[in-house]
């Protein structure tokens, strides 16, 4: 079963499995590049089930480094303070995430094949144009481009096919998420958003106690999602999480998952990372005698 499936349709064995694969110290790690405090996180398998005790905002911070191309940035509730003469004496200076400043640039013969720089770039994006963005306001890229991406891109199929269909009624291509439910209903969550908005929505009661049978986050989460973000993306142009270099599309075998042969006519299109790419099958058409598909590896 494709990651894609599996995050679809909620079918969490598979990210016990992947992480089992990849390694639990390893996992525990890594998610750590989100922000989320070590003490907060199980380190073991668990942890695929979603079993760390997080808060909506730690969580929303958290998805915000898939929306916005792989980096982090932190939550500041106070953009700037005033006095009474409208004099400012307080200007908030939060790290601002600059897809374009983190690029790959050829400096010329002798610089070091693949060095990173980040230029005095004019930020184009959210902001004026006009701004130059400092470099110690340049937020911290935690992991690569091309994985926020695909994994967002993944992300939009719970919307278009999965557990969060409901949210398909806001009629938009460029949102995607995640629904997350815990042990007897007792929490439900839904985390969605674009290249330009993330919107953490938790169903819960006070007490610790159940929310009903059937009571999960596609149910009870992503309706109120669909409706905030209906009235904060109202207006609001089509925005998808920046498309970095190195992604490729392949056509592969809908059984196998590897490269779907030239003969293979169920092949398949997916999305990978450049020089990740799965092994090839060896496919042999259906025999005359209708004993099907017989793909060797």
């Amino acid at each position: 079963m494709r990651l894609r499936e599996a995050l679809a349709l909620s079918l969490n064995l598979v990210s016990v499995r992947l992480m089992r694969a990849i390694g639990v110290d390893y996992s525990w790690k890594y998610v750590q590049r989100f922000g989320f405090d070590k003490s907060q996180v199980p380190r073991d398998l668990s942890m695929a089930l979603g079993t760390a005790s997080l808060s909506p905002l730690q969580v929303a911070n958290g998805y915000a480094t898939f929306a916005n191309g792989g980096f982090k940035v932190t939550p500041y509730y106070i953009d700037r303070i005033e006095d009474g003469s409208g004099k400012t004496v307080m200007q908030a200076e939060p790290a601002i995430a600059c897809f374009e400043c983190g690029r790959v640039i050829d400096q010329g013969p002798g610089a070091r094949t693949g060095s990173t720089v980040r230029p005095p770039l004019l930020d184009e994006g959210a902001h004026d144009g006009v701004i130059l963005i400092p470099q110690q306001n340049l937020a911290p890229q935690v992991i690569s481009p091309q994985i926020a991406y695909l994994l967002s891109d993944m992300m939009k199929d719970v919307i278009k096919r999965g557990t969060a269909t409901r949210a398909r009624a806001l009629n938009r291509d460029d949102v995607a998420g995640k629904t997350g439910t815990t042990n007897d209903h007792r929490d439900a969550w839904f985390n969605g958003f674009n290249g330009d908005l993330v919107t953490t929505v938790w169903t819960g009661f006070d007490q610790d106690r159940s929310l009903g049978d059937g009571e999960d986050g596609g149910r009870v989460s992503v309706p109120i999602w669909t409706y905030f973000m209906r009235e904060a993306l109202a207006g609001a142009p089509r925005h998808d999480v920046p498309l970095p270099d190195g992604i490729v599309t392949a056509r592969i075998s809908r059984e196998t998952g590897l490269l779907a042969s030239a003969d293979d006519p169920d092949g398949m299109p997916e999305l990978f990372m450049e020089g990740h790419l799965p092994k090839t099958e060896i496919y042999e058409a259906p025999d005359k005698q209708g004993e099907g598909d017989k793909p060797l590896f």
